[in-house]
């Protein structure tokens, strides 16, 4: 079923959902697709709260109860996680939530491969794109090879950038991200001193250092190597949340120059 007021979604056509956002409203910047050209949805003001923190009530259906577990009468069923809580055969969610691919995908099964990469392939892929800019010629690292990761990986190589290197220490993943595009990769299982001699290896792979730097990791001594891993002027960009407090050497940020550590953090 399609709402009356859902507009660029048709009963039979194929989608993947995604999260919530307030569309503009209440004069969020972020959601209004008039100050940058489709918006920066995920930068949505209300995005914890419509996403995560929950809002009772919302997505709240009644549906008949036809279990036979000596109750009667009907039951309500109601979700929010990002928006539309879908590990199941049936979802409520608002349009904004349900992405028309349509045009995309040709088949149920090539629907199949691609909705998995939802929230992975946005975060991923987005950083690479619209948080640092990646373009041609450019040298990457990226830390942690699950599904944010390749995306980041698949982005780079079709931004063009000259050299990928992924950074993890499973050897499946590895050799996953040559076959997807890295230049490149480093297992940290290898490295005595993740600090010196990881930055050390991309030092000796990209010799001007990088222009971005990926953590998915959150881990602490990763980021520490992407920030000294760094070209004059670079972007250290968390993915991965943080797990306890993370202090670098204010003199080390310094002497790498103008360089930039951003949050991508969803």
């Amino acid at each position: 079923m399609v709402g009356a007021e859902v507009k660029g979604v048709r009963v039979g056509d194929r989608v993947v959902l995604s999260f919530d956002y307030c569309g503009g409203a209440e004069g969020c910047r972020a959601c209004d697709s008039s100050v940058k050209g489709m918006g920066m949805p995920g930068y949505c003001k209300e995005f914890h709260a419509r996403n995560i923190f929950g809002v009772e009530g919302v997505y709240q259906v009644v549906v008949d109860d036809d279990v036979d577990d000596g109750e009667e009468g009907s039951k309500a069923a109601a979700g929010l996680f990002f928006g539309q809580s879908s590990f199941s055969q049936f979802a409520v969610v608002k349009g904004r939530s349900a992405v028309n691919v349509q045009a995309v995908v040709q088949s149920e099964e090539e629907l199949k491969l691609f909705a998995p990469m939802g929230c992975g392939y946005q975060t991923g892929a987005a950083s690479v794109t619209e948080v640092a800019d990646v373009r041609e010629g450019d040298s990457v690292a990226i830390f942690g090879l699950g599904g944010v990761g390749m995306a980041a990986v698949m982005a780079a190589k079709i931004r063009g950038a000259k050299t990928i290197i992924g950074v993890d220490k499973i050897q499946s993943r590895l050799d996953l991200a040559k076959d997807l595009g890295a230049t490149h990769v480093l297992d940290t299982s290898n490295f005595p001193s993740l600090t010196s001699d990881l930055t050390a290896a991309i030092r000796e792979i990209a010799p001007s250092g990088t222009n971005a730097t990926f953590d998915t990791t959150g881990v602490i001594p990763l980021i520490e190597v992407g920030v000294r891993a760094l070209h004059a002027n670079g972007q250290m960009i968390l993915i991965g949340t943080v797990n306890g407090s993370m202090m670098l050497d204010l003199g080390m940020l310094l002497n790498v120059r103008e360089v930039s550590l951003r949050s991508n953090i969803e």
